[in-house]
């Protein structure tokens, strides 16, 4: 069965053209296709932590006590020593005795931000230092956030893609406005705990074997 072809004046394919061109709705596409492109050939890696949490702000050191945190981070290499991050994570903190508030408290975190460190592939030793943004819920409240911290991961073997070792974060949530039922501030939290980061290997082309 043969198919029939209809043909438009150049005019007209001229015209959509420039139409699709200044379309926001195509650029935004092609910018989203062609980052999406640039990620799927780049290097990345996933990293979780695992952490103690304390807040280090009144009246927050006198409502709440030690807690726990634990994030999914995923990392895009831009160029060898730094890093799109992408990250999701939760704080804890168990309510203090002498506390006002009948519950613990919480957050709930989603990150985007920058990871600068030591190019990883073949190192040992890999210092890093990161600075993310984004959302937090906090209780009933929707905040903004901002989350730095610093580590040191260590290879676990020669050529091994598992890295492991110590971090310290520091989460401030600035205080936007009050609820109706109680007084909301700044909040300030210390993280202190233990980095384990996986570097799934890219596929690599068959070598030629020269005969």
């Amino acid at each position: 069965m043969s198919g029939t072809w209809i043909s438009l004046p150049l005019s007209l394919n001229v015209t959509a053209a420039a139409f699709l061109a200044r379309s926001p709705v195509v650029r935004t596409l092609t910018v989203v296709a062609l980052c999406s492109a640039s990620l799927a050939r780049a290097d990345w890696s996933l990293r979780l932590e695992d952490a103690a949490a304390l807040p280090v702000t009144a009246p927050q050191t006198s409502y709440y006590g030690l807690g726990i945190s634990g994030s999914a981070t995923a990392a895009f290499e831009l160029v060898p020593s730094l890093e799109l991050e992408a990250g999701l994570g939760y704080t804890f903190l168990d309510a203090a005795d002498s506390s006002p508030l009948a519950q613990p408290g919480s957050a709930l975190t989603l990150s985007l931000g920058l990871r600068v460190k030591r190019p990883s592939k073949g190192a040992t030793l890999v210092p890093f230092f990161e600075l993310l943004g984004g959302y937090v819920r906090t209780g009933p409240s929707n905040r903004p956030e901002v989350l730095a911290g610093a580590g040191l991961l260590i290879r676990l073997g020669h050529d091994v893609p598992v890295l492991a070792g110590p971090s310290v974060h520091a989460l401030y949530i600035p205080r936007l406005a009050n609820e109706p039922e109680f007084t909301t501030r700044d909040v300030a939290v210390l993280t202190f705990g233990l980095s384990l980061e996986l570097e799934p290997r890219p596929a690599r082309a068959p070598e030629r074997l020269t005969p």
